[in-house]
């Protein structure tokens, strides 16, 4: 394997979801997340759930942050023998804003050579809370 493409929270996990479907050669496709329900909607076969409860990080960064630091070898398993990593990170919602320093800071200290992190922003119809919150 050379490239990890990794999400992080609902909205990026179902973004690495849909990229199954392009065979991309040399790549695992994994997924971060802290609501159940989400992951299990999900087809990977690389889903990691973050936090015990499962109940997702309640827009709390702070509490997503704490619990991602437990599933750091996860984490370090998928960035093994990779030469690329690719973080999808969708704003707004808790677990990717709080998990993402955390998983950043794995790569560096991995010495990942090439790390990429792609950010977006909710979208207006998920509710202006959300944005703000983003």
């Amino acid at each position: 394997m050379s490239v990890s493409i990794i999400g992080i929270g609902g909205g990026a996990g179902r973004i690495v979801n849909k990229m199954q479907v392009y065979e991309l050669p040399d790549t695992e496709l994994s997924v971060f997340g802290m609501n159940r329900k989400e992951m299990e909607e999900l087809s990977l076969p690389h889903k990691y759930l973050i936090g015990a409860d499962g109940l997702g990080s309640g827009k709390d960064r702070i509490h997503a942050e704490s619990e991602c630091l437990k599933i750091l070898p996860s984490l370090e398993k998928i960035l093994t023998d990779n030469f690329i990593s690719c973080f999808i990170v969708c704003l707004g919602g808790g677990t990717g804003e709080g998990c993402i320093r955390t998983f950043l800071q794995k790569t560096i200290d991995m010495k990942i050579k090439v790390k990429l992190l792609v950010v977006t922003l909710p979208h207006s119809s998920e509710g202006l809370g959300k944005r703000e919150n983003a």
